[in-house]
């Protein structure tokens, strides 16, 4: 994805150098590291929901420490005002390369490069627009979000249909939800995905699709997807960022299983001491973002390029945790891997490129 995310206290608080260990992360606004020549990330939000923004983060810090240069995250909160402004700041400082994501910052990073040919800009999760920009500087990932849904919704669909699998709804005629954060491409193509993959293996399945409004708010999360599994949904999905929590907090309430977006959400796969995120449809954010800063320390990235990122490279993928290869039978995880083939091969192209 995918994805997505949780106000400044101090963007000049706490400062430590990142080059051989973490620092703990904090809440509200914060930043960590820093340091002449070296990489800054910007969370448009807060890292420690587990979702995209900690992958990111990961993949930063892990670069740091194979290249041995200084690193420095800000989080700059959930408030989109104050986003500029921390973007201002990485800029003015001494970080030769910023790193940020979502589709919320690519206009911000248009312009910063275009100001500031001398620093180069990372996007994860979107990508400037390099027909209107002179931006030779900026490297934009991208993933394939319509074949992330389209797993998640394979799986999803295949579950309702096979009988005897515990915490699945089958009663009446099978259904699917899937909660979304906000109304942008990114997730727009993650909904047309999810329901191509369940069209593509259980045609007659319903497939119920809802946007939360927000990357950062649990309670509406729990409430949207509540009302999806009142609709019948048999298995929930979720996209929604910090949003997922509540999203999981209600497929645990009726018993369910949930499919989240992420690999870390299925780490602790408990909600409530209840086994309830049985996998993640997910991109390697952890992995594509931690090359992206390698090959800016090696001279090697691409300015002025969008990579997309998808099955071919091992990128998108349904991952198989604990709690997903002891639970999913055998012949659904088989499926999910001769779909992966499909994709590689184009069999669903058309259904993933229909506007």
């Amino acid at each position: 994805m995918g994805p997505v995310h949780k106000v400044m206290a101090a963007l000049a608080a706490t400062v430590c150098l990142l080059t051989t260990a973490a620092c703990g992360g904090a809440s509200g606004g914060s930043s960590e590291g820093g340091g002449s020549g070296g990489v800054a990330l910007l969370l448009p939000g807060t890292s420690g929901d587990g979702g995209f923004l900690d992958s990111a983060k990961a993949g930063v810090q892990t670069a740091a420490d194979e290249a041995g240069i200084k690193a420095q995250v800000v989080e700059a909160g959930t408030d989109p005002t104050k986003w500029q402004p921390a973007l201002d700041d990485l800029v003015a400082g001494d970080a030769k390369l910023i790193v940020t994501g979502s589709f919320a910052m690519a206009d911000m990073i248009q312009q910063a490069a275009e100001a500031n040919p001398d620093k180069t800009f990372v996007i994860f999760d979107a990508s400037v627009n390099y027909g209107k920009c002179k931006c030779p500087n900026v490297y934009s990932i991208t993933y394939v979000e319509t074949q992330v849904g389209f797993l998640g919704g394979a799986l999803a669909a295949l579950m309702v249909t096979t009988p005897g699998i515990a915490k699945v709804n089958s009663a009446g005629t099978p259904a699917i939800g899937m909660v979304g954060g906000e109304e942008i491409p990114v997730i727009a193509a993650y909904f047309q995905g999810f329901k191509a993959g369940a069209k593509a293996v259980a045609p007659g399945v319903k497939v119920l699709t809802t946007y939360s409004g927000s990357f950062s708010d649990p309670v509406k999360g729990k409430a949207v997807a509540a009302d999806l599994i009142n609709q019948g949904a048999g298995v929930i999905a979720a996209a929604a960022g910090g949003t997922d929590k509540g999203v999981f907090e209600a497929a645990a309430a009726r018993g369910l299983w949930a499919i989240g977006a992420d690999k870390q959400e299925t780490v602790d796969p408990k909600v409530g001491g209840v086994d309830t995120v049985l996998t993640a449809a997910t991109v390697d954010v952890r992995s594509s973002v931690k090359q992206a800063v390698l090959d800016w320390h090696d001279g090697k990235l691409k300015g002025g390029t969008a990579g997309a990122y998808g099955v071919e490279d091992g990128s998108v993928s349904i991952v198989e945790s604990p709690l997903y290869t002891s639970v999913v039978p055998a012949k659904i995880q088989n499926r999910i891997k001769e779909l992966v083939a499909e994709l590689k091969a184009g069999k669903y192209k058309a259904e993933l490129t229909a506007s």
